[in-house]
C-alpha cells in the first residue's frame, strides 16, 4: 500500500497502478513493455511516467500524478478494437 512513514507506493500499489496502465494504454494501441513506447506513455502520462511504472516504490505524488495521467486516459475513445468485446454485427 502507500506507506505514509516513507511516503512511498509500494510494491503492491504500483503492480495495480501498471496493470491499469497496461490496459489503458492497450486501447490506445501502446505497449508498456516495449521500450519504443517509452515516449509516447511519456507524452500521455508526464515526463518519466514509463520510468516510473518500471519501478517497485515510487514517491507518493509521482504516483498519484500516474493515476492522475491514467484518469485523462479513460476518458480518451480506444484507437484499436478491445480484444474482450465481441465485434458487432
Amino acid at each position: 500500500g502507500f506507506n505514509p512513514a516513507t511516503g512511498e507506493a509500494g510494491p503492491m500499489v504500483m503492480a495495480r497502478i501498471r496493470r491499469l496502465a497496461g490496459r489503458r494504454l492497450a486501447r490506445l494501441g501502446l505497449d508498456l513493455d516495449d521500450d519504443a513506447a517509452a515516449s509516447a506513455v511519456d507524452a500521455l502520462l508526464g515526463p518519466g511516467a514509463a520510468a516510473h511504472l518500471a519501478t517497485r516504490r515510487l514517491p507518493m505524488a509521482h504516483a498519484a500524478s500516474l493515476m492522475t495521467g491514467l484518469e485523462r486516459l479513460a476518458a480518451q475513445p480506444p484507437t484499436v478494437p478491445d480484444p474482450q468485446q465481441e465485434p458487432h454485427p
